[in-house]
């Protein structure tokens, strides 16, 4: 199935919109997911946060706000702890935009989908294949929202770059290291 395209730009817009988003987790992959996408969006200068706790959830949905955007990220989209912050985060009018499977429960309370269907998984409960799809639409999700704040988040992430190089963090990409020469360095000293 393809990702809808008219969710999507509701979801960047209601995003750019918001007062908070906070970002929603539930389990190892969909947690990583979560995180990830606070992290964008705080860079890009949006107000965000990442709550993977069930009850640090509750509490972020029951001080979101009308304005306020929750975006739940589970592939199975069942967890009733998730459910229960969404549902009081809907109560408080903030906007629930769900990644998850289309036809979930978590799918059938939010008000934006962005549905991700694949193959069941023969081994795990939650395959490659999910984890590489919501990320991919979390890349799309977060390039339609840069383009809507423009010039704002250019400069703010200019600002993030100057701000680590200047300090110290590496920045640069690095040409591939030969392995033969990489056999011989330790810790920066070659042997």
């Amino acid at each position: 199935a393809q990702l809808d395209e008219q969710a999507v730009q509701a979801a960047a817009e209601a995003i750019v919109g918001a007062t908070r988003v906070d970002c929603y987790g539930v389990g190892v992959t969909s947690n990583f997911m979560a995180s990830d996408l606070q992290a964008r969006l705080y860079r890009m200068g949006l107000a965000s946060n990442s709550y993977l706790d069930p009850h640090l959830q509750l509490i972020s949905a029951a001080t979101i706000g009308p304005r306020g955007v929750v975006m739940a990220i589970t592939h199975v989209g069942g967890m009733p702890s998730l459910l229960e912050a969404v549902d009081v985060a809907r109560s408080q009018g903030a906007t629930v935009i769900a990644l998850t499977q289309p036809g979930s429960q978590l799918a059938a309370l939010a008000d934006i989908v962005l549905g991700v269907e694949v193959a069941p998984d023969p081994v795990m409960p939650v395959g490659p294949e999910a984890y590489l799809a919501h990320l991919t639409v979390i890349e799309i999700l977060t390039v339609l929202v840069a383009q809507r704040l423009g010039d704002k988040a250019v400069d703010r992430l200019a600002t993030i770059q100057r701000t680590l190089e200047t300090r110290g963090v590496d920045m640069h990409h690095h040409p591939r290291l030969d392995w033969d020469e990489g056999a011989r360095i330790t810790l920066g000293k070659v042997r």
